[in-house]
């Protein structure tokens, strides 16, 4: 007798900074669902449209991210995803997501929360993002009822977000 066991995430999944096909295959037979690529090429993530398309060619039924962490224009990042194929962008650059949005991409608005002063402003935030994905670089702490607050105010869907090959989350 064969069992099948799937497994179904509650939250939404995305693995970021992903530079080698054992990551992508893992993190797609994870249930993940949005493999990021960084897209700034003095990163030292950046794997380029070569080594992309190499481990997008093994994957099926994923959806794929281009991510735009660095200042970089609006041109180049539509460019960009139209070269990739990248239905999804993560910018920090809230400037420009209505732009974006207009070009039939999705949208996750990245947001480094420094303090909890910054937690707090998340309630004002108004964005057509499809999603708001809330980092910490400095190891600012984001409790269960400071989450609750801010999906109670709308400020949109949740995501979680793993680093590839770090361990950290995000």
């Amino acid at each position: 007798i064969n069992h099948t066991i799937i497994m179904s995430l509650k939250t939404k999944v995305l693995i970021s900074s992903v530079t080698n096909l054992s990551d992508a295959r893992y993190a797609t037979g994870m249930g993940v669902d949005i493999i990021a690529f960084t897209m700034d090429e003095n990163a030292s993530d950046f794997i380029g449209y070569t080594n992309y398309t190499a481990i997008t060619n093994w994957l099926q039924d994923m959806s794929f991210a281009g991510e735009f962490n660095r200042a970089t224009t609006f041109e180049h990042i539509l460019t960009q995803a139209a070269e990739y194929g990248f239905t999804t962008i993560i910018t920090p650059n809230e400037q420009i997501v209505t732009g974006l949005k207009e070009n039939n991409l999705s949208v996750i608005l990245k947001k480094d929360i420094l303090s909890n002063e910054e937690i707090t402003k998340l309630s004002n935030l108004k964005t057509v993002a499809d999603y708001v994905l809330v980092e910490s670089t400095n190891n600012t702490i984001l409790t269960q009822s400071q989450i609750a607050e801010r999906r109670a105010s709308n400020l949109g869907a949740a995501i979680a977000s793993f680093q590839a090959g770090s361990g950290n989350s995000g």
